[in-house]
């Protein structure tokens, strides 16, 4: 036994030094089969300190174009660029049925998509309306668009632009080949974001060559957190409406039968004088106040910025610590959330109003308005972006970094108008537009669109192609206003071109993708003349106290405390895109020439002219003691005597009526102008018919001179050449 133990001792000791000389002649023969492959290439590993001014230098150029990316892409709802991404801003002053983001600032860069939306008709209450989702996905993995993809796309695109070719590489006598692309891939957890680019290099020094592809780098900032925190917002919203119940709380408490405040939803009066009016534009301009002023307030729990209001009373504490919060059970100490309305954004607004002038439905339908009762019942239409702001104030070191997007409310008859249900599973959904509008689906035959305006080629107009509810911004033409490109297959297509202060009109026909041939289209498109705005007018007087109202022929201008609301609409094909202008012209006896208003943009067409005068200071009817059968309303009278009283009734009397505010005129009727016509002068003069209440002696004012402005409607149709507009 003893000698069977040494045995095995010695074996064992064998064994080791078997392995230890195997070990050692493979890394022998592994170094020298690396050193007789590759002749002149060194390995990285040998040399990492020669390296590191290309390691610096790429790293802190990937450094610096991730936080570009990540502050982008953020700043515009999780979309690299918009635009390429399907989403059309529309710049008008009533929201576009097809508009899918928002112009931060008239005439700037940047548009920020809305994530939640009505896509539809905005009138008829919305009835066509679907309610769209473009919020994009987290991560690829779940699906696309991705806000990590987008990140990517744009550390792939703009990472060469940070390296400058490499020439403070070959400043330090390196030369520098590229094997192939940047390739951009990034990593977003709970504690930041990892971006990592893979760019193959072949690296010259002193005759030794090297290579390198890997480069690394950390950010430390709460992108999931913000996504998700963005997310869990746009999703309350959707189910309960906060911004639209909002707006009607608000208008419960600053609307009444009194023309300095909003107009009710519903209300009586009893006034002789025939009740309150509002002008319909200076209602939507109170609104756009109201919903800027308190928008702001609206708050998240759980958020850096939450704070409780308190006030001076109890009941507004409660009120706006109930109406203006958003509960979100969750930690979010570290994001700061804001929301915001700018009246510099477009709104859809409406109001049934006639025309431009908002009164009781009692005015002019109803008998008892005779007798001073009015019944106010006004809805309110609306439709207005609400921007969402999540702020990581820590991000890049202190830097912060901002995550926006837009949401819509909507509220049609004073009701929040809300999607039933929307696909809101997981972490975001993309929208059949944006499918749509995948570069990858433009497999038609090349088309090519020439853009002009006045006979001149436009370069850089929006080309936008319409198929259905699908809208894709298609690209932009060049300095010879032609874009060439095939297009998402569509039967039935239509294509516009836009152009800051140009009115668009869609191509003569429409057009068919299903083919594989080549088009061409020509896209005409118009510039607004922008013109002074005068206003001239011819009067009705009378001069007995129950005489005829006779034309007066002399024209005269506007005076003190008179305005003029003018209100034009263009009439267009439907596929056209909605143009109207709206002014007011104030009177003033001081200038020499007529009252006039700046500004006042126009392009060819037909339009629906409505012209409202308003006399805004006080006018007295005085007492009037008549026989019962003297004056228009005598048959009314009759009846009414004989109706209510056995008593022989042989006068009346009409008891004074003072009027704060009182329409005096105006006129009606559709016009048709060219651009030839436009184009023959920068002003424009706007000819009305005015009852000449105010000049008349108080002393020959009766009730039934009110209704003499009903008139004015069959005086513009019957001497429709006396109120052609006049450019000069």
């Amino acid at each position: 036994m003893h000698i069977l133990k040494g045995k095995k001792g010695q074996i064992t000791l064998f064994i080791i030094i078997a392995l230890i000389i195997l070990i050692g002649a493979g890394i022998y023969f592994y170094m020298q089969s690396q050193k007789s492959g590759i002749t002149e290439l060194a390995s990285i590993a040998e040399i990492p300190v020669t390296l590191d001014p290309v390691k610096v230098y790429v790293t802190n150029c990937l450094l610096l174009t991730t936080q570009e990316a990540i502050t982008k892409v953020a700043d515009q709802g999780g979309y690299a660029n918009p635009i390429d991404s399907g989403f059309y801003a529309n710049d008008a002053d009533t929201t576009n049925e097809r508009a899918s983001a928002v112009r931060f600032v008239p005439g700037g860069e940047l548009i920020i998509p809305y994530w939640l939306y009505a896509e539809g008709d905005n009138k008829n209450n919305c009835e066509n309306c679907v309610f769209k989702v473009a919020r994009p996905f987290l991560h690829t993995s779940q699906g696309s668009p991705s806000l990590q993809r987008e990140i990517e796309k744009y550390i792939e695109q703009h990472v060469d632009a940070c390296l400058g070719n490499f020439e403070e590489i070959k400043e330090k006598g390196f030369t520098v080949d590229k094997m192939g692309s940047p390739k951009s891939s990034i990593i977003i957890n709970e504690e930041g974001v990892i971006s990592k680019l893979l760019y193959p290099l072949k690296l010259n020094l002193n005759d030794n060559t090297f290579t390198t592809e890997e480069f690394v780098t950390e950010e430390k900032i709460r992108l999931k957190e913000l996504y998700e925190l963005g997310s869990k917002i746009m999703e309350l919203q959707a189910e309960y409406t906060y911004f639209e119940r909002q707006f009607i709380e608000l208008l419960s408490i600053y609307s009444r039968v009194d023309n300095t405040v909003l107009p009710p939803p519903s209300a009586t009066g009893l006034d002789i004088t025939g009740g309150e009016r509002w002008i319909k534009e200076d209602v939507k301009r109170r609104v756009q106040a109201m919903i800027q002023d308190y928008t702001s307030l609206t708050q998240v729990y759980g958020t850096a910025n939450f704070r409780p209001y308190y006030t001076i009373s109890n009941l507004s504490d409660q009120v706006l610590n109930s109406m203006m919060l958003i509960p979100i059970n969750e930690d979010h100490t570290d994001i700061k959330v804001h929301f915001s309305y700018l009246n510099i954004w477009p709104m859809y607004f409406d109001l049934n109003c006639d025309g431009q002038i908002c009164q009781s439905q009692s005015f002019t339908q109803n008998f008892m308005a005779i007798f001073g009762f009015q019944q106010y019942n006004f809805a309110y239409d609306l439709s207005y972006p609400i921007l969402v702001e999540l702020i990581d104030r820590a991000a890049f070191n202190g830097k912060g970094v901002s995550f926006k997007y837009f949401l819509e409310a909507n509220v049609r008859n004073n009701q929040a108008f809300a999607p039933d249900q929307l696909p809101l599973p997981g972490y975001g959904v993309g929208t059949g537009n944006l499918l749509f509008c995948d570069k990858d689906l433009f497999t038609s035959g090349n088309v090519t669109f020439h853009v002009t305006s006045r006979g001149e080629n436009v370069s850089d107009a929006l080309i936008s192609f319409y198929c259905g509810d699908a809208t894709c911004v298609i690209g932009g033409t060049n300095s010879f206003g032609i874009l060439t490109t095939p297009l998402p297959r569509c039967a039935g297509g239509i294509v516009r071109a836009q152009f800051p202060q140009q009115f668009s009109f869609p191509g003569s026909e429409n057009i068919n993708t299903f083919t594989d041939r080549e088009q061409t289209m020509d896209l005409i498109i118009e510039p607004h003349r922008s013109f002074n705005v005068s206003v001239q007018r011819l009067l009705l007087k009378k001069a007995e106290k129950y005489g005829p109202w006779t034309l007066y022929p002399m024209l005269t201008r506007l005076e003190q405390k008179e305005m003029s609301l003018i209100t034009l609409k263009r009439i267009g094909k439907e596929i056209e895109e909605p143009f109207s202008a709206v002014t007011v012209v104030w009177g003033d006896p001081t200038e020499e020439s007529m009252s006039s208003q700046e500004d006042f943009r126009l392009v060819p067409g037909t339009y629906e002219i409505s012209i409202t005068n308003i006399l805004e200071s006080p006018l007295t009817i005085p007492e009037d003691v008549r026989d019962i059968e003297t004056g228009f309303f005598q048959g009314l009278i009759l009846e009414a005597v004989d109706l209510f009283s056995e008593e022989e009734i042989t006068e009346i009397t009409f008891p004074e009526m003072y009027l704060n505010q009182s329409v005096i005129g105006g006129t009606t009727f559709n016009w048709t102008v060219t651009g030839e016509q436009l184009d023959s002068g920068d002003k424009i003069a706007f000819t009305t018919l005015d009852v000449d209440l105010l000049n008349t002696p108080e002393e020959l004012r009766i009730v039934e001179d009110l209704s003499e402005i009903n008139s004015i409607q069959n005086y513009s149709q019957m001497q429709r050449s006396l109120f052609e507009p006049r450019i000069t």
